[in-house]
């Protein structure tokens, strides 16, 4: 994370810092994205009946109960990152960690009120770790708009960001991680 604080000029750039999260104490992976569906289908605009438990089992870091994580979402065009393959080499060289849709779900939850709502956020996730849904692997993008509507939604591993899109970074921050 040394490296990453002192390339850029200017951290606002290309990054929101959304602070540290702590993995709630009944956190349960096995169902933890079917819980949240049902806990806020009400204020949520759109979620996508592809977001499952059993689509997401296999993140390649299974949380636990009251592990904390520094959360960073990476603006892609300021980044000059195109793709998603690029935006998985940046957070591998930087030590990231992928918790996939759960991960994702505990930061709207804790934070949805410090991302911007006129970007789209991109959890993403080694290859071999995600699903295949009509032949094509796929990742969580969430999206809100002024009236405050949210969107969880798929998007293609591979598709390109646009220029109001950026890519969340979990970052260990336990001692003993």
């Amino acid at each position: 994370m040394e490296n990453l604080r002192k390339s850029q000029k200017s951290k606002k750039d290309f990054f929101f810092n959304l602070g540290v999260i702590t993995v709630p104490r009944d956190y349960e992976h096995s169902n933890k994205l079917s819980r949240f569906k049902n806990a806020h289908s009400g204020v949520l605009r759109y979620f996508d009946e592809s977001i499952t438990d059993e689509n997401f089992k296999n993140p390649s870091l299974i949380l636990e109960p009251n592990k904390k994580l520094l959360v960073l979402a990476f603006v892609a065009s300021k980044l000059k990152i195109a793709n998603s393959d690029e935006a998985l080499d940046f957070l591998s060289n930087h030590k990231s960690v992928y918790p996939g849709p759960q991960g994702t779900c505990i930061v709207w939850k804790l934070k949805g009120l410090l991302l911007p709502q006129k970007y789209s956020f991109v959890s993403l996730d080694q290859k071999d770790r995600l699903p295949l849904i009509n032949d094509i692997h796929r990742v969580l993008e969430i999206s809100g708009n002024l009236n405050s509507d949210w969107c969880f939604k798929l998007r293609k591993l591979n598709q390109p960001f646009k220029k109001r899109e950026a890519f969340l970074g979990f970052f260990n921050v336990d001692q003993n991680s």
